[in-house]
């Protein structure tokens, strides 16, 4: 991780704590595999930076004569606000994470603009970076020095993935990364349908790109490349850069703007899922099933496979959205390779995948599907997904808003497990974040009126896949 080990530490327990109702030492001892002791100690110091960063004279982390740990009862209407402050305020401490933070905000950096912000001596920079650089090495990036300028190289897909994860996970909003202005909502449809925290993910999403646009480098794909009418047809289904009221494209050559567009609108399908409604990933799936690629026919290929151990008879609707995640799956893999769960962990808390699942059910899986695959990461990440979207499943219909950043199938996962427990003739999801009764969020969702309220789904819920 970029910050220290004991931080994240904290940071888990901390998680822990806020998403049960009541645990105990010998719990989080259990849980966790440290001492009983060392989480005492960690949970005095949570309290201690609640206290300093958010100027409350109570603590956050109490405990009762039973032993049983809990949420102070008085905090708890704002826990989720509380959780990122403390996550931002922790990373903060981390001085390698400060570094991280102003290469991806900066396309480049002179030394002695990095020695005079994180107020470090020259020997320590030189030390920070190859401690980087040893992170780094895994997502094919490097920090690069030349005539003592700084910037991060490599990978550009890696980059922009890398950039938009450390600082969406980490900010969410609450203080914005770049030394631009703070931006203020300016997309078409951001007074109505679109959360304030979307609007946020947006504009961060444009603001890295566009720093890698002023400095000439561009992904482009040729029209030859057999991956370009697959994205083509992703961008014809929902146009995702049609919500930019001031395109980040507009200084662009034809040719550069268009293959842009293109890529943005796969990787918004991935950490932008839920802007997507349900109905149009149904249909896109649908047109995958005829679409002669080979993301496509793999995906044809093992919803074949899977169809033979599903417990139940799956639904045209059904059909077309497992499609749709199997074929986002299969261009992502072709994109990043065997680097997902590397960005899944780079969030804290991290994302829970059934990678690691052994039960009857998931063998099954395997073991139906095994033959179409010399690539066992991918098979294992394909079960996982068919393993995950699968164990929730029923048809549905209160008025929830649901958005998760942290895993592109989750918003659909959660859709079915509450259709499994709620009478479908009470609840309906929509897409408009305005008309939301409940907005259902992984992430930081500043109010916006005061009669929504946010219930928090944490990220180590089962969704992942």
């Amino acid at each position: 991780m970029i910050i220290s080990n004991h931080f994240e530490r904290e940071l888990i327990i901390l998680h822990i704590i806020l998403t049960n109702k009541s645990t105990t030492l010998t719990l989080l001892s259990e849980e966790i595999a440290i001492p009983k002791l060392t989480i005492k100690g960690d949970i005095l110091k949570l309290n201690n930076y609640f206290v300093e960063h958010t100027k409350n004279e109570n603590d956050l982390i109490i405990s009762n004569n039973q032993g049983i740990i809990s949420i102070n009862p008085m905090f708890s209407d704002n826990i989720i606000t509380y959780f990122y402050q403390l996550k931002l305020a922790l990373s903060n401490n981390s001085t390698l994470f400060r570094l991280c933070v102003l290469l991806l905000t900066n396309y480049s950096i002179s030394k002695q603009q990095i020695l005079d912000h994180l107020f470090i001596s020259e020997a320590y920079l030189l030390k920070l970076c190859s401690q980087l650089n040893g992170y780094l090495s895994q997502f094919d990036l490097s920090v690069n020095s030349t005539n003592q300028i700084y910037s991060l190289k490599g990978n550009e897909i890696c980059l922009r993935m890398f950039s938009y994860t450390i600082l969406q996970d980490n900010f969410q909003g609450m203080e914005w990364p770049f030394d631009s202005t703070t931006p203020i909502v300016n997309f078409d449809n951001s007074n109505s349908a679109i959360s304030l925290t979307k609007n946020h993910a947006l504009y961060l999403f444009s603001e890295i790109v566009q720093q890698r646009f002023l400095n000439d480098n561009f992904l482009v794909i040729d029209p030859d490349d057999s991956l370009y009418d697959l994205l083509k047809l992703l961008q014809e289904s929902y146009d995702v850069t049609k919500l930019f009221n001031k395109s980040p494209f507009e200084n662009l050559s034809e040719n550069v703007a268009d293959s842009e567009k293109l890529y943005l609108n796969f990787f918004a399908r991935i950490f932008l899922s839920d802007l997507i409604s349900s109905e149009t990933k149904i249909n896109l799936g649908r047109k995958f099933q005829e679409f002669d690629h080979p993301a496509c026919r793999l995906a044809n290929e093992i919803y074949s496979k899977f169809s033979n151990v599903f417990l139940e008879p799956i639904s045209a609707n059904e059909n077309g959205i497992y499609l749709y995640y199997l074929t986002i799956f299969n261009i992502l893999y072709s994109l990043i390779g065997d680097k997902y769960v590397l960005f899944l962990e780079l969030m804290i808390p991290v994302p829970h995948l059934n990678i690691n699942k052994t039960d009857d059910y998931m063998n099954r899986i395997k073991k139906e599907i095994a033959e179409l695959f010399e690539d066992k990461a991918l098979e294992n990440y394909i079960a996982a997904l068919l393993y995950t979207v699968s164990s929730f499943k029923k048809s549905t219909t209160l008025k929830l808003y649901i958005q998760m950043s942290k895993v592109f199938t989750a918003v659909y996962v959660i859709e079915k497990r509450i259709q499994t427990i709620f009478n479908t003739n009470n609840i309906v999801f929509t897409n408009n974040f305005s008309e939301a009764d409940i907005v259902i969020t992984d992430s930081f969702e500043k109010n916006r009126l005061t009669k929504y309220f946010s219930t928090w789904i944490p990220s180590t819920t089962r969704t992942g896949g």
